[in-house]
């Protein structure tokens, strides 16, 4: 599996959790930008993504299904991750668990990672209910070098499904979307969430298609952090869209390079102060 880490392809291997055994769970690489560092460099230290359901079917792990083991290469504080997700949590906005851990594979020590609760059934359950609605993690990858400017919540011009900007009536024109859903969406799914985008896009009865509340929740800690390798940022990923019953909010996701710590594009963030008044002016 680390051989071939960027393939990011599961295997299977046993996990035992605070003397709690688990067998025959999921577990593969996961990353970006980080795991293709790792993959290039000499280390083995990679992030990784468990799924205790992969092997067997409505398996869990105490109600969790999925974990991510983050390995906080680009953060040398530690705490970035942790400070911005307990931020969000203590602002009221629907944000995974997480906790520091430490990782030993084969018996050999691997260190200090941050464990954080996977968006999925587990997540959507202990935050919506049972009869949760739908969530999409939107991403750029695949779009033109050239991105666009960011729209939808955030303002824009140019029209982008991962900016949440209407494009118009065609499903095909929001796959960023679709193609990313946690959830397997229905036809009904996606016309619901195509008629919300189109009303944020309008700007007409915000409260019928946002959950305003959850969603001022959401920016006032994440435009607090500075995490512009995010929705805020230029390429316009890392964060989970949320839709029940046509309203939109956003779930917190990958905070490593909050606090300034990704270049925003064209604004030269890096190797500043983030909290200049230049920069919240």
């Amino acid at each position: 599996m680390l051989a071939t880490a960027t393939a990011e392809q599961y295997i299977q291997c046993n996990v035992v959790i605070d003397g709690d055994s688990v067998n025959s769970v999921g577990i593969r690489p996961k990353g970006n930008s980080s795991l293709v560092k790792a993959f290039q460099s000499d280390t083995e230290r990679y992030g990784f993504k468990i799924e205790f359901d992969h092997y067997v079917s409505g398996r869990t792990y105490y109600g969790l299904d999925k974990l991510a083991l983050n390995n906080i290469a680009q953060d040398y504080t530690y705490l970035k991750d942790y400070i911005s997700f307990e931020m969000m949590r203590e602002a009221g906005a629907d944000t995974p668990l997480c906790s520091f851990i430490f990782i030993r594979v084969n018996g050999e020590d691997w260190g200090l990672y941050l464990a954080v609760e996977g968006i999925d059934k587990a997540f959507a359950r202990r935050n919506y209910g049972a009869d949760f609605g739908q969530i999409y993690k939107p991403d750029t990858a695949g779009m033109n070098e050239e991105q666009p400017e960011r729209g939808g919540m955030n303002g824009g011009d140019e029209k982008s499904a991962v900016a949440l900007q209407y494009i118009d009536d065609e499903i095909e024109s929001y796959n960023q979307i679709f193609d990313n859903a946690v959830f397997k969406p229905g036809s009904a799914d996606k016309t619901r969430l195509l008629g919300a985008l189109k009303q944020l896009n309008e700007g007409v009865d915000l409260e019928e298609v946002i959950n305003i509340d959850e969603v001022l929740r959401y920016f006032a800690a994440h435009n607090f952090v500075l995490n512009f390798d995010s929705y805020t940022g230029s390429l316009m990923h890392n964060y989970y869209l949320y839709e029940a019953e046509g309203r939109l909010s956003m779930i917190p996701w990958d905070c490593n390079l909050a606090f300034g710590g990704f270049d925003r594009g064209g604004g030269g963030w890096l190797g500043r102060n983030p909290y200049s008044r230049n920069h919240l002016g």
